[in-house]
């Protein structure tokens, strides 16, 4: 059957079955061109809440409801967040958490959006504990690492996973870099996936084997395909104007970086 054959039965049936078509945004391009909402599964969740449709037909992919996100809250420590909302909450909160203590009205709105806290009674903060945490349920998992040895950790707890028979990937991304010796950043960025450079000179200087490169001034360095993929897909959901081109990486205008890099 040719495409063409196909999209006119299925807008035959939407019709006759009155039925909405949902489309996640990882995918087909084919799937995706005959929706009638395409988004996050987030956006298509409210949109299916929303509709007087008779029938609603969810294109989904392998991975959905099965990925989340390990990171450092204040006032919680570690914590494994699917709600991308709260993920973006705790990112935007707070940067270079090295240490907290409970807050108890923190853990219970955490709670109550479906976090996972690692040790509520001393908000402990260890990034591979969170990991090992987060596979429990989930298949697909970002961490933020901000050293070495969180980051060796967490790939041999997903290694470890992965020996066993078990799907689980991890994409790790590098945080807090500032000061970081050349030597451990070098390996450091062996072993994640995305880095932010910060005000670090040693990671500007290593990103020249980068696959990608985000942003200017305090970019953010794509070193695998995995990394790759998860910043392919935040540019899919800019509202703004992109400017996307090739050439030599790094790029790093010289007025425009951080004084002084370390």
């Amino acid at each position: 059957m040719s495409l063409e054959t196909l999209v006119r039965k299925i807008e035959e049936l939407r019709r006759r079955k009155n039925a909405v078509i949902l489309a996640h945004n990882y995918q087909r391009a084919e799937v995706q061109d005959v929706a009638d909402f395409v988004g996050d599964s987030l956006e298509l969740a409210r949109r299916a809440a929303e509709t007087d449709a008779d029938v609603i037909v969810f294109c989904g992919v392998d991975f959905m409801a099965e990925t989340a996100a390990v990171q450092v809250c204040d006032g919680a420590g570690t914590v494994v967040a699917a709600d991308s909302r709260v993920v973006q909450g705790i990112g935007g909160a707070m940067s270079g958490l090295a240490e907290t203590s409970p807050i108890p009205e923190v853990i219970r709105k955490l709670k109550t959006k479906g976090s996972i806290i690692l040790d509520e009674a001393n908000a402990t903060i260890d990034q591979a504990k969170g990991l090992e945490l987060a596979f429990e349920k989930y298949d697909n998992v970002g961490v933020t690492v901000c050293n070495l040895d969180d980051a060796k950790r967490c790939r041999e707890v997903e290694a470890a996973r992965q020996a066993a028979g078990e799907k689980k990937s991890a994409v790790l991304f590098g945080v807090h870099v500032t000061g970081m010796s050349e030597a451990e950043a070098k390996k450091f960025m062996e072993l994640v996936d995305l880095v932010t450079a910060c005000a670090s000179k040693h990671v500007r200087h290593l990103a020249s084997n980068a696959l990608l490169q985000l942003g200017v001034a305090v970019p953010i360095f794509v070193l695998s395909e995995k990394g790759k993929e998860v910043a392919l897909n935040r540019i899919k959901h800019i509202k703004r104007q992109i400017l996307i081109k090739t050439g030599e990486l790094p790029e790093l205008p010289e007025g425009r970086q951080p004084r002084p890099l370390l």
